[in-house]
């Protein structure tokens, strides 16, 4: 039987492999970062790793993912978590990718298959300790989901999901390492300076690359852009016509609350989502936690994690003031705050839960909205505007208008706060040294009576509903 060689594991310590290092570690985070940032089908975070595995070797391919994972845990510290699925894929790619005059067809397809099998076997134990066996992608969560709701087998449908994303995936960097071994040697007869000049010009370009991904989205969509109008009812899956309120997680799919329950739309089908603990449901929230925050008439908040799929109910048992919610807004140091018949209440990112009883006044929050600057901004029954901040009452403000009273509030662009009337217009607030001042009011033309105002990012705008029809300020 013939021996390993690990003798040829050793990689040389010179210009030419550490500038082949850097450039792998940098197209490992960089595919990460635009997996996460598009939302891809694939983790496109190992291509460096099979690059430098290829050339250098098992010892050098390890080298790489494992830096690479320090710069992913900069932005994405889950995922990092992942780095040692990555060393030995690096070291199954340096062991098993085939050299000169062995490479064939057959055995670069193999290295593909030989890094996801490895890669599957390894990540599906974490997978099941971190998301309860889904992927954390959400073409693989997406497949993962299907396999479920037709066939019931969780363990095989995680089987089925992370290889969704890992085949591709191992197979796209298998074409671009052959791509990358012919620029390696041309790069490999270049002079030292040459070398430091090329790989400059690498860093340069992603830099280019991560700025202009970043500005692409938040330059969002043209808000003169044309829609597609599209009406939903029993007829596609939903038990009631009465909806109460809708939003959407970082998934993609969009979720549909009402009097009879909680409804997952995705793209196609309307799922009721069953859970005894869900039922009238009155707000919906998505926090950056991947979180979904349900909000009900008389049964409390539910939190459903959309990536570990899991339900936490939060009651007057536990310490709500009220079972009857109206309200749900993420604030700063992700503290989530809930307005409801009572107090208003804040639930904690440890599960703990607080109630602001010691104002009088604050009763009924029919509107809350919060931010990272520590204010927290509530609009109750009776029409007056609180605003909290770092949890100490700093205003309390009625409408400028003494026929109208304050029905909803929003935080919009650089903080400013949207106030809206049971009238036709909307107040626009900016702070001056903590105190809000009014900067003018924007008329709604026959919209009255306002219920509703959102922050749409991608839209630049804010969003109006109104008794008697809705509208964008923009």
């Amino acid at each position: 039987m013939k021996k390993m060689n690990f003798k040829k594991w050793i990689f040389p310590l010179n210009v030419r492999s550490i500038t082949l290092l850097i450039i792998g570690v940098g197209l490992n985070v960089l595919g990460r970062f635009l997996s996460n940032l598009w939302s891809l089908p694939i983790w496109f975070d190992t291509a460096g790793t099979f690059l430098t595995g290829a050339i250098l070797g098992p010892y050098a391919g390890a080298v790489c993912a494992l830096v690479s994972g320090g710069g992913i845990a900069v932005f994405d510290f889950n995922s990092a978590l992942y780095t040692y699925v990555n060393v030995f894929v690096g070291i199954t790619v340096g062991v098993v990718f085939p050299r000169g005059d062995k490479i064939s067809s057959y055995r670069i397809f193999g290295t593909a298959v030989s890094a996801t099998t490895v890669s599957v076997v390894l990540t599906l134990p974490l997978n099941f300790i971190l998301y309860d066996g889904y992927t954390g992608n959400v073409w693989g969560n997406a497949l993962m989901d299907l396999v479920i709701d037709r066939v019931g087998l969780k363990s095989f449908a995680a089987v089925l999901g992370d290889g969704l994303v890992d085949y591709p995936d191992k197979m796209l960097d298998v074409l671009l390492t052959m791509s990358g071994i012919g620029i390696y040697q041309k790069i490999s007869k270049k002079t030292f300076r040459e070398i430091t000049t090329m790989l400059f010009a690498v860093c340069f370009s992603i830099g280019l690359l991560c700025s202009g991904s970043i500005t692409s989205v938040a330059a969002g969509v043209d808000v003169g852009a044309d829609f597609v109008t599209s009406i939903y009812n029993t007829d596609d899956g939903l038990s009631s016509n009465e909806i109460m309120a809708v939003t959407q997680t970082p998934d993609g799919y969009i979720w549909v609350g009402g009097n009879s329950g909680l409804y997952r739309y995705d793209g196609v089908n309307y799922k009721k989502i069953q859970n005894s603990d869900i039922s009238s449901v009155t707000c919906l929230y998505a926090d950056s936690n991947d979180n979904l925050w349900i909000g009900t008439n008389d049964m409390g908040v539910v939190k459903y994690n959309t990536v570990k799929k899991s339900f936490t109910t939060y009651r007057v048992a536990n310490g709500l003031p009220s079972d009857s919610i109206r309200s749900i807004s993420e604030g700063k140091d992700h503290n989530i705050y809930v307005g409801n018949v009572s107090t208003l209440a804040v639930i904690r990112p440890s599960g703990v839960i607080g109630a602001f009883d010691f104002i009088e006044e604050l009763k009924y929050e029919r509107s809350v909205d919060a931010g990272d600057s520590g204010r927290v901004f509530c609009v109750t029954e009776e029409g007056l505007l609180f605003v909290l901040h770092d949890e100490v009452l700093a205003h309390r403000m009625s409408c400028s208008d003494a026929n109208a009273y304050y029905t909803c509030v929003c935080i919009g662009e650089s903080g400013d706060i949207w106030v809206g009337t049971s009238s036709n217009y909307i107040e626009h607030y900016r702070f001056y040294n903590n105190s809000p001042v009014l900067v003018g009011t924007v008329e709604t033309d026959n919209l009255s009576d306002i219920n509703k105002l959102s922050f749409a990012k991608n839209m630049g705008g804010i969003c109006v509903c109104a008794e008697n029809g809705c509208g964008i300020i923009d």
